[in-house]
């Protein structure tokens, strides 16, 4: 006898045949995401200003930081320059004569900006790899050379050896051109002195700070509000490139470090015991995401103000917002004032998304200098300008004052070195 299956099982048999065919055959769309790159690079940073340098200068080099982000080993196959005659290359840790890089690992390859006339020059830094799915990544670099033109004098500091009437001064002068290098080899017939409209002879050729080796003592503000901290890089590039000023200190030199954000606080007063500053310059700091920025600048003015070192002053890396937890203290004003009345200038670094007007301001109404930093990587190139500057090439001027007691003046110091010049303006009072 034939049996029939019954309709309900025929359908439904078929049912089955055209799902598993319609969801598994070469018609159906797959929106599953591609497996992910099993080898996978990380370089930072992606693109590179070396900014203005000026004839007779290097910036310092640029490292580019090369991390293995995937699961697997990654053969560095290449790192190449497109402009070799204007740009140099040193592989460091990145040589391709050990190209593979392990899960998890970095290398890291300085690019140097050496040009050979003067111009706007940019180049491609290549580095090529067996990961599928960038087999060539590219840092873009530029970096312009030009000869010196503007230049930026500041009177940093103004001694008086109290011999009144008639007492000596000595003020502590910087001269910068346009890229913020130190402009080295001017003698006494390139500055003219003068108090109130009056001139005021220059005895003798101005000295270097390296020549005199006077002890400094310098402390240093840093900015951990959320708006840096937000970049971690911003953290690491600001603590080593201070850290690399710290090492840089003579024997006799001190320093001292500030963190701020929400709180402001010495987390290491004045040493010259360099471990110490550099176990502080590390150590974590997270107290919130505010910015107690003038608190910070102003404690660390008076801090300076009461050290027994000639030549002092202070060096801060912000965004410049000052933004604190509930109604504001300190003002911009009160900064300005307190570090004058110690004699403090105050040397400041704008750092990612900046407020130019307070950083300059704070700079040049205390005898400071202005710095940008468009980014992190720049820290490093802007940290050794002021090393050449404070340690090396700032500029020693003595007069004799021809002020009386209680008197006070305009202090003027020109600068004429054809086809350039520059000067600047402080108020003294030598003899109060």
């Amino acid at each position: 006898m034939v049996k029939h299956r019954p309709r309900f099982y025929l359908l439904t048999a078929l049912f089955l045949i055209f799902s598993i065919v319609g969801c598994s055959g070469g018609g159906g769309d797959d929106d599953s995401p591609p497996a992910p790159d099993p080898k996978t690079l990380e370089v930072s940073p992606t693109s590179y200003d070396f900014g203005i340098v000026t004839f007779g200068n290097l910036p310092t080099p640029l490292s580019v930081k090369i991390t293995n982000t995937g699961t697997e080993p990654i053969n560095i196959q290449n790192i190449a320059l497109s402009d070799p005659a204007n740009f140099a290359l040193d592989p460091a840790s990145c040589t391709t004569a050990s190209p593979v890089l392990p899960v998890g690992a970095q290398c890291v390859v300085e690019v140097s900006f050496q040009p050979t006339e003067l111009g706007v020059f940019t180049a491609d830094l290549t580095i090529s790899s067996d990961s599928p799915s960038s087999p060539e990544t590219r840092v873009d670099l530029k970096g312009t050379y030009e000869a010196a033109s503007d230049l930026t004098v500041s009177i940093n500091q103004v001694e008086s050896d109290g011999a009144c009437p008639a007492a000596n001064i000595t003020a502590y002068v910087s001269v910068l051109d346009q890229g913020g290098y130190p402009v080295t080899g001017l003698l006494k017939n390139h500055f003219s002195i003068l108090e109130n409209g009056v001139s005021r002879p220059l005895p003798t050729d101005p000295r270097f700070a390296e020549e005199v080796n006077e002890p400094m003592s310098v402390a240093f503000a840093l900015d951990y509000s959320g708006s840096i901290t937000d970049v971690p890089e911003n953290v690491n590039d600001m603590q080593d490139a201070v850290a690399d000023f710290i090492r840089q200190l003579g024997d006799d030199d001190e320093a001292e470090i500030i963190k701020f954000d929400s709180k402001f606080e010495v987390v290491q007063g004045f040493t010259s015991d360099k471990t110490l500053l550099l176990n502080a310059i590390y150590a974590d700091w997270d107290n919130g995401r505010q910015t107690t920025l003038y608190d910070a600048v102003s404690l660390a003015a008076q801090e300076t103000a009461g050290r027994s070192n000639p030549r002092k002053a202070v060096i801060v890396v912000t965004d410049g917002e000052d933004k604190p937890e509930g109604v504001p203290v300190t003002t911009l004003d009160d900064v300005i004032t307190t570090a004058n009345t110690g004699g403090i200038p105050v040397f400041t670094i704008g750092l990612g998304n900046i407020q130019n007007v307070v950083l300059k301001q704070m700079a040049a109404d205390t005898g400071g200098q202005f710095y940008d930093a468009p980014t992190s990587d720049n820290l490093g190139n802007v940290y050794q300008q002021l090393v050449d500057l404070l340690l090396e090439d700032q500029y020693i001027l003595t007069y004799v004052s021809g002020l009386g007691i209680g008197d006070s003046a305009d202090l003027k110091i020109k600068v004429d070195s054809p086809p350039n010049s520059g000067e600047a303006v402080k108020r003294i009072t030598p003899c109060p």
